[in-house]
């Protein structure tokens, strides 16, 4: 009976995320994908911009939130080319795990990560979602957007398989706790936590 109760709890959010995914595509005129070329390479976490930066932004992010997608898909792209590309904002972007279903995306994006298409990856990620909601995170949809990227794909799959970079998720989340991080999005602008998807011209008011 406990069993059975648990799934039915499983389903409802799903459906829950779903339904919210949907209102939020629809407020998505379309595709925003960005080429994010100006970033710190083999950083332990996906970095955009230069290592001097004069502000430095953490994103605690879940694959699985609405407001995670609409801040990576609208306003991401305005933010690299306003101020990452020139030299005055450095995003770092972190996992926040916010239920079990969330590591999987996270971890089919690290492994993007280790063949340099992290952003790329991230952004067809959550075009998927805005879709179907977290039902499109499953093993042939991760592998398919691998393959459409032009990854080496056996690569990427024994990446996945592996759950090589677990640890690394983990470790995220937790730091993340450190800092009494308790929804996503939630950044850390030079010091300071901001939480939620803020208005555009809110949210750069943090930046220096």
């Amino acid at each position: 009976m406990k069993k059975n109760y648990i799934i039915l709890i499983g389903i409802v959010v799903g459906i829950i995320i779903s339904f919210l995914a949907f209102i939020y595509s629809k407020n998505l005129n379309q595709k925003q994908n960005i080429e994010y070329k100006v970033q710190i390479k083999d950083a332990e976490n996906p970095t955009l911009g230069y290592e001097n930066a004069q502000n430095t932004i953490i994103e605690y992010f879940d694959f699985t939130c609405p407001h995670c997608a609409n801040f990576h898909l609208q306003k991401l792209p305005k933010l690299y080319n306003q101020y990452i590309q020139n030299g005055k904002v450095k995003f770092i972007s972190k996992n926040f795990l916010l239920r079990p279903q969330s590591l999987e995306p996270a971890l089919a994006s690290r492994c993007a990560y280790e063949q340099g298409k992290y952003w790329e990856y991230s952004q067809e990620l959550f075009n998927e979602f805005l879709k179907s909601g977290p039902f499109a995170y499953n093993r042939r949809n991760f592998i398919r957007i691998a393959y459409e990227l032009k990854l080496d794909t056996l690569k990427f799959i024994n990446c996945f398989d592996s759950k090589k970079y677990k640890d690394i998720i983990l470790k995220d989340t937790e730091e993340g706790l450190k800092d009494s991080i308790r929804a996503t999005p939630t950044f850390i602008i030079n010091g300071q936590k901001v939480e939620g998807d803020l208005p555009y011209e809110e949210f750069v008011k943090f930046i220096k």
